[in-house]
């Protein structure tokens, strides 16, 4: 499925756009509401609009008679351009291997599932571009690496927000009829990629499966030697991670926010990852009203390393500060630079009040107004 202009409206039981193998989206106007009715869920995974905030207990997973996301392919998804509204019964964007967005403008909204969900990578960037989840169990989800590099993104979700974490890649979400992926519906194997080196659009490998669009990106994760995935590739060598940030014999499941501006109110964590950590740069505010700033049910939780470079402006807030450790004990607590403060109030902060860091001019360095009730304050700023 292509589209470079246009205006598609469209209100299903299905999915709004559905592809078996690409969907490459460069110009245009669309907005899709699905409107299936789910067969098995639990109300804990519906977000209470009322207290965004509230803890998950007993989730259950959200399961269709048929599949009804707005946006689904099973091989690649690619956004550049275009403006984008998706109000879903299941996932608002889903792919089952790599997402890629470098523009557009976003406002998705999905009643029992996540906002966009990739089995493989997930990419965003763009200076142009704005993602708006209004309502979701989880905002944003890779399966393997969740890199952000720019744009603005605004995320109410009632689980974790952004989540990088490991899962069998090729099991359908959300039901739909499907099940596990199989081999090209033609009978071929699926096609090589090659380190993610894709050709030319419209080509066909010998076995009449079409094969990836060559994007030319350049800045894929490439698997190495011993079959792992290696660190990204970062533009000019720029804002790439320390030595021994994110090495080490496996990089999945992990989170790189290299820039943009973010803002998260999440149910269970905002930033989540079943490996590593990486803020290398821009700005993020989060909020976790009933929680700590890291560990298990927190603002911040990787299962592995978290790294905050100096170059990053983080605002967040918490009832409970922090406990200085994450799931299974491994996160350690934050590993902050020189410029970091902890702030602790002695009574509560309503939803809405306001943060302000300024310096000794009155020049206001970040500011934030947290969707939910705190009581201690952790900032990083350059």
């Amino acid at each position: 499925f292509k589209m470079t202009g246009g205006t598609i409206n469209a209100s299903v039981v299905g999915d709004g756009v559905d592809s078996e193998s690409i969907v490459i989206i460069e110009g245009g106007e669309l907005n899709i509401e699905t409107n299936a009715t789910p067969i098995e869920t639990n109300t804990s995974d519906i977000l209470d609009n009322s207290s965004p905030m509230r803890p998950e207990e007993n989730k259950t997973d959200v399961e269709f008679e048929k599949s009804s996301k707005g946006i689904n392919a099973e091989w690649m998804i690619e956004i550049l351009r275009g403006v984008i509204t998706v109000n879903s019964a299941s996932h608002a964007i889903h792919c089952q291997d790599e997402i890629e967005i470098t523009g557009g403008t976003f406002s998705l909204n999905s009643t029992y599932d996540k906002g966009i969900s990739a089995h493989g990578n997930l990419t965003i960037d763009g200076e142009d571009t704005v993602i708006d989840i209004t309502k979701s169990t989880e905002g944003l989800e890779s399966k393997n690496i969740l890199t952000i590099n720019n744009g603005i993104i605004d995320i109410v979700s009632s689980d974790d927000a952004i989540n990088a974490t490991g899962g069998k890649t090729g099991s359908m979400m959300g039901g739909g009829g499907r099940g596990e992926m199989t081999p090209s519906q033609n009978g071929g194997e699926r096609p090589e990629f090659n380190g993610f080196d894709k050709v030319n659009k419209g080509e066909k490998n010998p076995n009449g499966d079409m094969m990836m669009p060559n994007t030319n990106r350049g800045n894929r994760p490439i698997p190495g030697e011993n079959g792992d995935i290696q660190p990204p590739e970062f533009q000019n060598g720029e804002n790439r991670p320390q030595k021994g940030v994110m090495m080490g014999g496996n990089m999945k499941d992990c989170l790189v926010i290299n820039g943009g501006n973010i803002e998260a109110v999440a149910g269970d964590d905002c930033l989540d990852s079943n490996g590593n950590i990486v803020l290398n740069g821009g700005t993020i505010k989060a909020v976790k009203e009933n929680g700590t700033f890291t560990g298990a049910n927190s603002v911040i939780d990787p299962d592995g390393t978290l790294t905050v470079g100096e170059n990053v402006t983080l605002v967040l807030a918490s009832r409970g500060g922090t406990d200085g450790g994450g799931r299974n004990g491994n996160s350690g607590g934050l590993s902050l630079p020189n410029n970091a403060i902890y702030l602790y109030s002695e009574t509560s902060h309503n939803a809405n009040e306001s943060i302000t860091l300024k310096n000794s001019s009155g020049e206001i360095l970040a500011e934030y107004l947290p969707k939910a009730v705190y009581s201690a304050v952790l900032i990083t700023s350059p």
